[in-house]
């Protein structure tokens, strides 16, 4: 037995043993009986029942339960023997509470030992992640730096690409411009091309001219006249 239980176990018997005295001297003196047994500590656990009779007796039952006291034959006799039915359910429990004291101690000794052990292994698992957030968080600012980068970059990139774009439309447009003048060269050249194809037959027919007049007996015109014929006299020939 504990020292809690031994000391709780001599505090019952003194109380016991004094309310005895007290329920004695009490029943020698005329108590109010009917008021003793309407007290809290019996009432909620006892109920007192009057047997008429030839020899009545009272009936003493516990509410919890059929259990059933034996049979006094006075009011009193069966408070001061429920009152010891109390004393000796008291000591039970003390005993139980006495024989299951060591096993709690020992259980609660192991919970301990548990929550001292899980203690421990909280703290070290809060340094852990506390590490782990720490190294997450350096990652999260890198990654966030190299994102700050790329949209660096990106925008640069937009930029070259616009400058690009504009380059090309440049081009595009002074590519399409060298297409109109090569164009316009090529009907340049082709009008000119024609006005030789013309100008080779204007001189054709003139030489033909020429040749008809020598073999005619004319003399040659820079023969008699130094004067080269004039634009009209070769153009009224090559009419002819």
């Amino acid at each position: 037995m504990t020292k809690f239980g031994k000391v709780l176990a001599i505090l019952t018997l003194f109380f016991s043993l004094m309310f005895l005295g007290f329920t004695w001297v009490n029943y020698s003196g005329g108590v109010n009986w009917q008021g003793v047994a309407a007290e809290k500590e019996l009432i909620s656990s006892f109920s007192f029942t009057y047997v008429p009779g030839e020899t009545p007796t009272w009936t003493t039952s516990k509410r919890v339960g059929t259990e059933t006291l034996p049979q006094q034959s006075s009011l009193p006799a069966a408070i001061i023997n429920a009152r010891k039915d109390l004393i000796t359910e008291q000591e039970t429990r003390i005993g139980e509470l006495d024989t299951q004291t060591p096993t709690i101690v020992q259980r609660a000794t192991l919970l301990l030992t548990w929550v001292t052990a899980d203690k421990q292994g909280m703290a070290e698992r809060q340094l852990q992640l506390m590490d782990d957030l720490k190294a997450e968080n350096e990652e999260i600012d890198r990654l966030s730096a190299q994102a700050d980068q790329v949209a660096r970059d990106t925008v640069s990139v937009q930029s070259t690409t616009t400058l690009r774009r504009e380059d090309v439309f440049r081009l595009r447009q002074q590519l399409a411009e060298l297409r109109t003048d090569q164009f316009q060269i090529g009907e340049q050249r082709r009008k000119l091309e024609d006005l030789l194809t013309r100008m080779k037959g204007v001189n054709g027919k003139l030489k033909r001219r020429q040749d008809q007049l020598i073999s005619g007996g004319a003399k040659p015109d820079y023969e008699t006249d130094p004067e080269p014929p004039s634009a009209a006299a070769a153009n009224s020939d090559s009419a002819e």
